[in-house]
């Protein structure tokens, strides 16, 4: 019996020794975020100016549908900062953000079609001052944007109520490195086959040049 177990831990012992570490890396280039804003504002009856009718055989009077935004990231513009006079460790920013719609809409013979607009949102807001630095850092946007009714005057002008929510974050692109450890599973026990070039190999590709 106690044979046996020695037996036994000899093998653990062996397969343990097989079940080699290899430490590698990889490097992602990701965005940080420094500091963020969110507004979310209901703009009522807001006054529309839409074109790029589709398909083109729609016919007046029209019936307003709905909408929502064309692109989750805006585009942003006339961007300024200033140093806070009250508190130098904040910056005002102000910008314009321009957001494209798609609209749904039914013309007089109940065809559906959808027409677009883009309207320019202005935003300013307060974020914590960064330290200086080499890389500089920017500004992104995400947008959520859904019209909670609307109707077409006579003129065939378009009044929405639109529903906005609007994410602009201060960001940097850094360098992340992340360990990755592959582990070499155990080698057969007691295999007639000679393997002990396939499985000297590594389990994942490696540099030519280290």
């Amino acid at each position: 019996m106690e044979h046996e177990m020695h037996e036994h831990h000899s093998m653990e012992h062996e397969m343990h020794e097989h079940h080699e570490h290899h430490n590698h890396s990889l490097v992602f280039e990701l965005p940080r975020v420094l500091d963020a804003q969110v507004d979310d504002r209901a703009m009522e009856t807001f006054v529309l100016a839409y074109e790029n009718l589709q398909p083109a055989i729609l016919v007046p009077p029209f019936t307003f549908v709905g909408c929502r935004n064309i692109n989750q990231e805006p585009t942003l513009s006339n961007i300024t900062l200033m140093v806070n006079p009250e508190d130098e460790g904040q910056l005002i920013v102000e910008m314009d953000i321009e957001i494209d719609l798609l609209l749904g809409i039914r013309d007089i013979n109940n065809v559906n079609g959808t027409a677009e607009a883009t309207i320019i949102v202005h935003e300013a807001f307060l974020v914590d001052r960064p330290m200086e630095s080499k890389f500089p850092f920017s500004f992104a946007a995400m947008v959520a944007a859904q019209c909670a009714g609307g109707s077409f005057a006579d003129d065939g002008s378009l009044a929405v109520n639109l529903c906005l929510l609007i994410i602009v974050k201060m960001v940097v692109d850094v360098l992340v490195r992340i360990p990755i450890i592959s582990i070499e599973p155990p080698r057969p026990m007691n295999s007639l086959i000679n393997c002990d070039r396939f499985f000297d190999l590594p389990t994942y590709p490696d540099f030519f040049c280290k």
